[in-house]
């Protein structure tokens, strides 16, 4: 086994801690009128309220008639409202490993999804967490496992969420999206990704089979209903 030396150990704290905005990415004010879609439009609003991991870009490409399209480099506190059309999607997102996300879309309407950063070994990594339309049903009180199954879920990371946010009515999701700002590419950022797709399509060939073979309830998957 390696030695992992104690600088190794503060700079992978350091950088997950840390914040930066992208040098990829600039501030935007978009209104309703910036984001109002036809029948033939749908959307994605991906939102990182935390700094957790802030020193890390999350970049997102989708894959599209055979290609990788470069989609946004999503900052700590930022989000990004992506256009596309309806039907059937897929995206992944960089850092040390990568995620999936599985996308069914009808048209004229908007989805959120989170990007949540996680500890890796020398920075972070990232999972996408589909918003779900509504809010968290009540679920009744089971003391025989209510312990057991938060250890065993499969989010019990490092990093803590609050799992019951993840619904467009609950207010947790309300107030992070209302405290993320608005961001939108560069000219830069066709730079980045021109250089880094090799490395992009690497993440998403492997993000993709994991996506494959996971059990259906660790699947990140947007499904019509979840939209608005």
């Amino acid at each position: 086994m390696k030695h992992i030396s104690l600088q190794t150990v503060v700079l992978a704290i350091v950088l997950f801690f840390g914040g930066c905005a992208s040098k990829y990415m600039q501030p935007a004010n978009l209104s309703e009128a910036d984001m109002k879609l036809t029948q033939n439009e749908s959307a994605i609003i991906f939102l990182r309220p935390t700094i957790l991991g802030g020193a890390i870009q999350a970049p997102i490409a989708e894959f599209i008639d055979n290609d990788l399209k470069f989609v946004a480099i999503v900052s700590a506190k930022s989000k990004v409202f992506y256009k596309t059309t309806p039907g059937k999607h897929f995206f992944v997102v960089g850092g040390e490993g990568s995620n999936l996300l599985e996308a069914e879309l009808e048209g004229g309407k908007t989805y959120y999804s989170y990007v949540n950063p996680y500890m890796g070994f020398a920075k972070a990594s990232f999972k996408f967490e589909p918003v779900k339309n509504g809010n968290k049903p009540i679920k009744k009180e089971n003391k025989k496992d209510s312990f057991f199954n938060f250890v065993k879920t499969e989010n019990n990371n490092l990093n803590s969420y609050d799992f019951e946010k993840f619904y467009l009515e609950a207010k947790g999701f309300q107030d992070d999206l209302a405290n993320c700002e608005w961001q939108i590419s560069n000219p830069e950022s066709g730079t980045w990704f021109a250089q880094n797709k090799n490395s992009m399509w690497k993440k998403y060939e492997n993000a993709f089979k994991m996506h494959q073979e996971a059990k259906p309830e660790y699947k990140k998957i947007i499904k019509p209903e979840y939209g608005h």
